[in-house]
């Protein structure tokens, strides 16, 4: 819930850096302080000018970090990989958002009550993954890659 929020917030801007339509809708559906911080409007820091910096920072941030993870699973994919793995994936919305080519598996490892809540809502509001979706429910505490390999994964 940390960074779903600044991803909405950057997409909502005219000059985004980038686009994630689900990010909004998996935070604002966690209540309505969680939509009030990802909205594009920030009147609710009203005149706390570090609690506004802080927010532009963050929201900076993760527009930055989410625009190279995208350039990097664009370029795995134009090179031949299939199957993508995001460790502690939240409410990543990649699987549903970017445009995978025919055959690409993405695996989504976290805990099961993010991944269930992450699905369950995408399901609620008719989203539909565009490259096929494995969650793998697993606390990477534990043995993730073995639950990774069960759920399908071809460590090949």
């Amino acid at each position: 819930m940390g960074v779903a929020p600044a991803r909405a917030a950057e997409t909502a801007r005219p000059d985004a850096l980038i686009r994630d339509d689900y990010a909004y809708l998996l935070t604002a559906s966690a209540g309505p302080a969680w939509a009030q911080m990802a909205s594009a409007d920030d009147e609710w820091l009203r005149d706390d000018e570090q609690a506004r910096r802080q927010h532009e920072m963050a929201r900076n941030y993760q527009a930055v970090r989410t625009h190279y993870f995208d350039g990097y699973f664009d370029a795995a994919v134009r090179a031949g990989i299939r199957q993508v793995v995001i460790l502690a994936a939240g409410l990543d919305s990649r699987a549903y958002r970017l445009d995978w080519p025919t055959g690409t598996t993405v695996f989504e490892i976290d805990q099961p009550k993010v991944l269930d809540y992450k699905t369950s809502t995408l399901d609620a509001h008719g989203a539909l993954p565009k490259a096929r979706r494995v969650p793998v429910a697993v606390d990477l505490r534990d043995d993730w890659p073995t639950a990774l390999r069960a759920a399908g994964f071809d460590p090949s």
